[in-house]
């Protein structure tokens, strides 16, 4: 599950320039995971955080949090996937 919403994070919609780094709200998750439920997504991120592969906001809205993607999550997402620079 963990590959799942790292692939949902790195391919969100809402990845204004395409950067890996840049930062998206954490409801998008649920609209590109194809294994997690969206009940699963808020443990799953933690795991992600705890690891160091992502940083997630905890504001008091759920819909004001967002998650970014760490170095070392792009570093692994682009591993398990295969993505190459252009």
């Amino acid at each position: 599950m963990e590959k799942d919403v790292l692939h949902a994070i790195a391919t969100s919609e809402y990845r204004d320039t395409g950067d890996l780094t840049e930062t998206i709200w954490s409801f998008s998750i649920a609209n590109n995971t194809r294994v997690a439920r969206p009940g699963q997504i808020p443990g799953v991120v933690a795991s992600l955080a705890k690891k160091g592969l992502v940083i997630s906001s905890q504001y008091d809205k759920p819909s004001e949090r967002t998650v970014q993607l760490t170095r070392k999550g792009i570093e692994l997402y682009k591993k398990i996937y295969r993505v190459t620079e252009k």
